[in-house]
């Protein structure tokens, strides 16, 4: 796994799932270090028949930001490729972004999710994530937000 700036190499598979055609324009953008985040990709060190030979197989993502509260940041756009999922790349991608946070000096993690991604809920709920009140209004109907104290 790599912490990297841009993500362009899952934009196709992610389209499908989010709309992050502006956000993937703009990167680093609030996922920058100097803006208190990071973007990390989980790959595999094979090669991916697709592309160019020497290539890496990039089968996921997970970014961190800054959130308006003191000392509070946002987990974003955890994506596991289907093919790549329960090999626990989501789980190593998850605490990456937390450790990363915690040194970072935040205290608090935010995330949203949908009803529907049970494994994620679970996986959260596992790493003692909480069910908070919404913390922002969602587009999406039904949408979960839940909280970490990383302290």
């Amino acid at each position: 796994m790599a912490e990297c700036s841009h993500v362009e190499t899952i934009e196709a598979d992610f389209n499908d799932h989010a709309d992050i055609v502006d956000e993937l324009s703009t990167l680093p953008g609030k996922y920058s270090p100097s803006n208190g985040g990071a973007v990390f990709l989980a790959y595999n060190k094979g090669e991916d028949p697709s592309e160019e030979p020497g290539e890496p197989l990039f089968f996921g993502c997970a970014a961190l930001r800054a959130f308006d509260a003191p000392y509070t940041c946002e987990i974003k756009r955890l994506y596991i490729k289907p093919n790549h999922r329960r090999l626990g790349a989501g789980r190593m991608l998850l605490e990456r972004v937390i450790e990363q946070a915690k040194r970072l000096g935040y205290k608090e993690m935010l995330l949203d999710t949908l009803p529907s991604m049970t494994a994620a809920r679970k996986m959260y709920v596992e790493y003692g994530f909480e069910e908070c009140e919404k913390y922002y209004d969602s587009p999406i109907e039904g949408t979960v937000f839940m909280k970490l104290k990383l302290t």
